[in-house]
């Protein structure tokens, strides 16, 4: 019973620190959201009301990001309003540091893959191992999605 009394002692004092922690980023995501004007367009209707992660924090994050990014990354398939707080932290606003998506960006976040080819043939298309969050996320969203062969057809030209 003693340690168990401990283990929620620890518990207790860690979601403490983690309220702690959501406090501070709502306060400086409050000081971003001052210093820019109101988007233009409203904010569209939220796709899903439930909580997807346990940590995830306890203010309005889609509001906060739909004010600062001018859109809504929520209303894409596979992220949420956590996983889009999470990929503006790690990315920030600013795209213009990749030239192009399709090769710069992929490669920063080693989520381009590393074709061997030989005799015309592929031999292995894998990506890059690599701690790189922003590709965390990403794949997470992508596997949330999973395979949709009929919505992958509507997207082809």
């Amino acid at each position: 019973m003693f340690v168990l009394g401990q283990d929620l002692a620890l518990y207790d004092t860690f979601q403490r620190q983690i309220e702690s922690c959501d406090k501070q980023i709502e306060a400086y995501l409050k000081t971003l959201v001052d210093s820019t004007p109101e988007p233009e367009a409203p904010l569209p209707a939220a796709r899903s009301r439930r909580r997807t992660h346990r940590n995830e924090p306890h203010f309005d994050v889609r509001t906060t990001l739909h004010h600062l990014l001018r859109t809504d990354l929520s209303q894409i398939d596979g992220i949420g309003p956590y996983s889009a707080l999470r990929l503006v932290s790690e990315i920030g606003k600013d795209m213009s540091r990749w030239p192009t998506a399709a090769n710069h960006f992929t490669s920063w976040t080693t989520l381009a893959p590393q074709n061997k080819i030989s005799g015309g043939r592929v031999l292995s298309s894998r990506t890059q191992p690599s701690g790189c969050r922003t590709a965390a996320i990403l794949r997470m969203a992508a596997m949330s999605v999973g395979p949709y062969p009929d919505r992958a057809r509507r997207l082809l030209p």
